[in-house]
């Protein structure tokens, strides 16, 4: 029986160590897929760390785009305003220049207006009121070097300074807001010229 036993043993020590390397093959291909799993892991983590960082770079591209833009269009309003601000306290000088000045003022405007034909002027209530008695005869004799005449009316217009001239039917608007406005191109490129 010993020889059974023996033979018994022999066959119980093979089956232990095939069992034994069955085991260790098996602790080595757990530990390869664990080490694969943490590989395919780790490279997910990576990709999905790509991903979100390249999604937050856009977004701020997108948030910083945006900033600059509104920042762009709100020095562009600030400019467009300070400008009007500009030009409107530029229109204001002129009409509040004193009688003597404005007075001068709408004398060159018709030299540079006037027409050969016999025609009216219109001025707003204020300036009725502050042109100079002689004024009538100056108007005239400007007129009259153009070979015309002109008649100053002692009605009143609504507008805010200037004046406008009347032959027949036709009407030249030569009053201080359609002065500014005519050459508004002008005086917005001298404006910010000189503020920019």
């Amino acid at each position: 029986m010993a020889g059974i036993d023996r033979i018994t043993n022999e066959i119980a020590a093979d089956a232990d160590r095939e069992a034994a390397s069955i085991i260790e093959s098996a602790r080595e291909a757990a530990d390869k897929l664990v080490e694969e799993a943490k590989q395919e892991l780790s490279k997910k983590s990576d990709e999905a760390k790509s991903q979100t960082d390249k999604s937050m770079e856009d977004t701020k591209q997108r948030y910083d785009s945006q900033c600059e833009r509104i920042i762009k269009l709100k020095l562009l309003s600030t400019r467009q305003e300070i400008i009007e601000d500009v030009l409107n306290k530029s229109k204001t000088k002129v009409i509040e220049q004193s009688d003597e000045d404005y007075t001068a003022l709408l004398l060159r405007l018709l030299e540079a207006n006037v027409h050969a034909d016999s025609g009216e002027m219109y001025l707003n209530a204020r300036d009725l009121s502050r042109v100079p008695n002689d004024f009538q005869l100056k108007i005239n004799q400007i007129a009259e070097k153009a070979s015309g005449s002109l008649v100053l009316s002692d009605k009143p217009i609504d507008i805010d300074g200037g004046f406008v001239l009347k032959y027949g039917l036709i009407e030249f608007n030569l009053s201080i807001s359609s002065i500014f406005e005519d050459n508004k191109e002008h005086l917005l490129d001298v404006v910010n010229k000189v503020l920019w």
